[in-house]
């Protein structure tokens, strides 16, 4: 199987950008495939980006310039009795991509970003599981330092289970730690979050949902001296007709 996309950009601030992606897929067996796939892409600053008034921890910068990357990813996907599970290798090289240095953002001219995700999801004794993990090499080539705010770890594991008019779920993201700087200075730490869910379907048209994100309340940072949302319940009612 192929895939063929193009695209074109016209901006009157940064000019004419043509991109594109293609990909192909070929079936090895009855229940594995294997792709490939290359791509390209141009993403400008935002308006914000770019002019945004001075408020002390952020201040535009006008002379920002667009993201312009190329990508290759190799894939292969297996479709099993069990479940169904997944292998993905990519590498992108990015020029000029755009990262946030206090108090405003900036580009980098050379970067690039590897990695290799694993996939999953089974059924067992009526539990639907799902698994994610993630392995990233984010390099700003010119330092080689790490990109700021980027984790070079991350996994997740989800586990709902349904009965009758009941549903209930679990799950669990966890994450190394990451740089908040470009020089690789500020580093925080690694974290995990369980979060958990139940609904009940009061008849065809109506629904109650609970959730509680960050069960245990575990205190973490994703961006330096910002503190991210303690334990959160919500109950939410619904009506699809």
């Amino acid at each position: 199987s192929w895939f063929i996309s193009g695209r074109h950009d016209n901006n009157e601030a940064f000019g004419s950008h043509n991109t594109g992606t293609a990909e192909w897929g070929y079936w090895l067996q009855d229940n594995l495939q294997f792709s490939l796939n290359y791509g390209t892409a141009f993403k400008e600053p935002t308006f914000n980006d770019l002019y945004f008034p001075d408020v002390g921890f952020f201040i535009g910068n006008s002379q920002l310039q667009p993201e312009k990357s190329n990508s290759f990813a190799m894939n292969i996907n297996g479709y099993q009795s069990w479940g169904n599970w997944g292998i993905n290798i990519y590498n992108t090289h990015i020029r000029d991509l755009i990262v946030y240095q206090f108090p405003q953002n900036e580009n980098v001219d050379r970067a690039s970003i590897s990695g290799i995700e694993f996939e999953a999801e089974t059924q067992i004794a009526g539990l639907d599981i799902a698994f994610n993990a993630t392995i990233l090499d984010p390099t700003d080539n010119v330092t080689g330092n790490i990109l700021p705010r980027r984790a070079k770890r991350l996994a997740n594991l989800h586990m709902d289970k349904q009965w009758g008019a009941w549903s209930v779920g679990a799950s669990w993201k966890v994450s190394s730690y990451r740089y908040d700087n470009a020089a690789n200075t500020t580093r925080l730490s690694g974290y995990g979050i369980v979060d958990v869910r139940a609904a009940y379907q009061l008849d065809q048209d109506w629904s109650i949902q609970a959730s509680v994100s960050n069960l245990f309340d575990k205190e973490y940072q994703t961006i330096n001296n910002y503190n991210s949302l303690d334990t959160i319940g919500m109950v939410s009612l619904s009506y699809t007709p």
